[in-house]
């Protein structure tokens, strides 16, 4: 029963989802809501308790009756907590209970009449496994008397066997008058026994049942709403709260305490307001000892470097990889011949637009605006620096 609750009617809402069976076993009770009565049924033959069976009936919101093995899932599913209800249960519930525990009473007379038929088949196959039994001891029995017959017949009549076989003739035949007897006896006391068995279960055919109401139910199921409209109600709550949330209300406190607050917080102090972490630290996204290049005149400038720019490093990747060709070109001779002084005079200048152009292209997601802009400038000073070196 639920406690504090009695036979006070009581609201719940069921989740659906939660069942562990079948969906089909509650598909109907989606979005529609109902009244659920759960008793228990004593059966007492005499004044022995016999057995206690659970009753659940139910009804949806027309009072249309719900089968009670149907009923049964709803107790299956999680729910809320039980809340005080307003309302009293339909005057079907109670003519529901009545039939179903007419419905009890007559499953109960049916099994004892099963008890019943059971019981007595039994007794039947038990007797007619004992006369079969005798029977064939005493076809045994008389296939040995005419053996015996025929052997004595076989004998002169003056032969002293004659004797012997007829006293064992004799003998054969008295132990069946005593089968006989046995048989008779045995079979009057598997009868009383049965029979005993037989009133001993009939007398379920008079049984009293007592029933006891637990609770009442008033059942409800809604779907849950949409995720738009949860994040639209979210919204809207956080629109009308009275207060705004924890961590930016605005302090209503003396000028020293905000005094002693500004020197707790430092840096991220505001007046009159709660205490604001200062932001993370910006972290280089290029090594030390790259070269530091001015983006915002390439952005304003369209990629045109500024006169300022410093020289490349001699041992940058574009000269590094020049010189490695030329060696392997010309030969650790030519080397002198191919070097700095045979280059165009603004190749130093072209090299270090290629450099500021890749630095800037990796500053830049990939696949965006921006990252084709500077990508289609570095291609052009790329094609302009490969001219310089033909030259």
């Amino acid at each position: 029963m639920l406690e504090g609750f009695g036979l006070y009617p009581v609201c719940l809402q069921i989740d659906l989802d939660s069942y562990d069976g079948d969906w089909r076993h509650v598909a109907r009770f989606r979005n529609s809501s109902g009244w659920l009565l759960v008793a228990e049924a004593e059966i007492w033959v005499g004044d022995k308790h016999k057995a206690t069976m659970p009753l659940i009936v139910g009804c949806d919101e027309w009072e249309e009756p719900i089968p009670s093995f149907i009923a049964a899932n709803l107790l299956r599913c999680a729910s809320s907590l039980p809340q005080l209800c307003d309302e009293f249960p339909p005057a079907e519930l109670e003519l529901l209970i009545e039939r179903e525990r007419s419905e009890v009473r007559k499953r109960w007379l049916r099994q004892s009449n099963n008890a019943i038929a059971r019981i007595h088949e039994a007794g039947e196959h038990a007797i007619r496994e004992l006369e079969d039994g005798v029977d064939a001891q005493m076809l045994a029995s008389n296939r040995l008397i005419a053996d015996l017959g025929r052997r004595r017949r076989m004998l002169p009549l003056d032969h002293p066997g004659r004797t012997a076989f007829a006293a064992a003739i004799a003998d054969q035949e008295d132990w069946q008058t005593g089968m006989i007897s046995w048989l008779a006896d045995r079979r009057q006391e598997l009868r009383a026994h049965f029979d005993a068995q037989e009133r001993q279960a009939s007398q379920g055919l008079h049984p009293r049942l007592e029933v006891e109401l637990l609770y009442v139910v008033n059942w409800h199921h809604a779907e849950l709403p949409a995720y738009e409209v949860r994040e639209v109600w979210s919204d809207a709550i956080r629109a009308t709260r009275p207060w705004p949330p924890f961590g930016h209300a605005k302090l209503d406190l003396a000028d020293n305490q905000l005094a002693v607050l500004a020197a707790i917080s430092g840096r991220g102090y505001r007046s009159g307001s709660m205490p604001v972490p200062p932001p993370p630290a910006t972290q280089p996204l290029l090594p030390a000892n790259r070269l530091t290049v001015d983006w915002a005149t390439l952005r304003n400038k369209l990629g045109v470097v500024a006169a300022q720019e410093p020289e490349p490093d001699p041992a940058s990747s574009v000269l590094r990889v020049k010189r490695d060709l030329d060696r392997e070109r010309f030969g650790p001779s030519q080397d002198a011949s191919v070097g700095e002084g045979a280059l165009p005079p603004d190749y130093k200048e072209r090299v270090a637009r290629v450099l500021n152009l890749e630095a800037l292209l990796a500053q830049h997601s990939p696949w965006t605006d921006p990252w084709f802009e500077v990508n289609e400038l570095l291609q052009q000073a790329r094609r302009a620096l490969e001219v310089a070196e033909g030259e």
